[in-house]
């Protein structure tokens, strides 16, 4: 038994933590614990999809850690969005780590891992070399702190490897573990995701990358430990388990991404029969300015969220169709020359209708409610194009 177990161990022992004799067999399956722990998802950005640890303890040798990848939050969680951002695995006493989901009122569950002792104490290896390695880059979607630890049980399971047998969600499109980490209560989230992530929507992730903390808690009974020679176990031996009730506020909210996209199509519709009737000038230029400096100034978000180093998505995204930053310029530039500007209103109003009926079928990004928004522009850009043609 060597290794780490017997580092921290004999560590023990010389601290005075544990006494000189211990009792208990060390190839009992209980003489290590092994829990995955899964956090509910909090207010910071890196912790969006929620938090995962795993619980390593000895009883016997006054042994109990939680092994957390944890990054670096200095600059703010805002920060983390502007720059390389990088983590580490640490380990920390179980109730020190848990007061902050206590202090957040979040629901914390545990899942007990199906490892063999000598799995455990390779377990506990993999994560102790973890905690002196090199810090590495941390990305809320393609390395965090799930695949970190699954990467860790992966190599104390060899010569056997993790497997998702089954599921719905890992192994298909990624629009099913946006789904899975933003519960209903959460519309804007989930809708800021998918226009973040733009066409990785339609593309399966790795097993790793589709573990969000959130995902695993959904999908548990999936995952399994694979052997050379075809055996298989259940990764997790049991259900979820409350460990931390919290707080949750649950409750969609009255104002959905729908309702904005639905209220925005009846403006852009009043404003066209007011153009018509050639009445409420305010009220059409109102509208008008509503709807370009919106979709204008979520452009810029969304090509500054596709250009820092946290970005989760790539500009292979069919969203800067209709968020563009250059359309209020375009039309600035162009509003000289009537036939150009004609055009360019009727050309790109067209393009928005084509999103609007098309897009969901191409792609998971773009829902109903970015159908209606891309609609209503498209209506008022033909009402500026005629307008300055008359």
């Amino acid at each position: 038994m060597r290794g780490v177990f017997v580092f921290l161990l004999l560590l023990a022992l010389s601290r005075g933590i544990v006494s000189a004799e211990i009792k208990g067999d060390p190839d009992s399956p209980d003489f290590v614990t092994a829990t995955f722990l899964v956090a509910a998802p909090g207010e910071a950005i890196y912790q969006i999809s929620g938090h995962a640890v795993i619980e390593l303890e000895c009883p016997s040798a006054n042994l109990d850690y939680m092994f957390s990848f944890e990054s670096e939050d200095a600059g703010g969680a805002f920060m983390q969005l502007f720059r390389h951002v990088y983590g580490r695995v640490v380990a920390v006493p179980p109730q020190e780590y848990l007061s902050q989901f206590r202090d957040e009122d979040r629901e914390v569950y545990a899942l007990p891992l199906n490892l063999t002792p000598q799995q455990k104490r390779e377990l506990w290896r993999a994560l102790d070399t973890r905690i002196v390695a090199a810090p590495e880059k941390f990305n809320i979607r393609t390395r965090h702190c799930t695949s970190v630890l699954l990467e860790a049980i992966n190599d104390a399971v060899r010569p056997g490897h993790i497997e998702v047998v089954g599921s719905d969600v890992i192994g298909d499109a990624d629009m099913n573990v946006i789904d899975a980490i933003t519960p209903e209560d959460a519309p804007w989230r989930n809708l800021a995701l998918r226009i973040a992530m733009g066409n990785v929507c339609d593309r399966a992730g790795t097993l790793l990358s589709q573990s969000a903390p959130m995902v695993v808690l959904q999908e548990w009974r999936h995952y399994r430990i694979i052997y050379p020679d075809g055996t298989s176990v259940a990764l997790f031996s049991g259900e979820p388990e409350l460990v931390i009730a919290g707080n949750p506020e649950h409750g969609r909210p009255f104002v959905t991404p729908m309702f904005v996209a639905v209220v925005l199509l009846a403006a852009s519709a009043v404003a066209c029969v007011l153009q018509w009737r050639g009445r409420g000038r305010r009220v059409v230029r109102a509208v008008d300015i509503l709807l370009f400096v919106l979709v204008t100034v979520g452009g810029i978000l969304l090509v500054i969220a596709l250009s820092t180093p946290a970005r989760i998505g790539g500009f292979a995204n069919w969203n800067l169709i209709l968020f563009n930053p250059l359309l209020i310029p375009a039309m600035f530039l162009l509003r000289r020359h009537k036939t150009a500007y004609w055009r360019f209103c009727a050309a790109y109003a067209g393009l928005l209708v084509v999103y609007a009926v098309a897009g969901p079928l191409l792609t998971f990004s773009i829902v109903p409610s970015l159908s209606l928004l891309a609609l209503a522009v498209a209506a008022r850009l033909m009402g500026n194009g005629v307008r300055l043609k008359d």
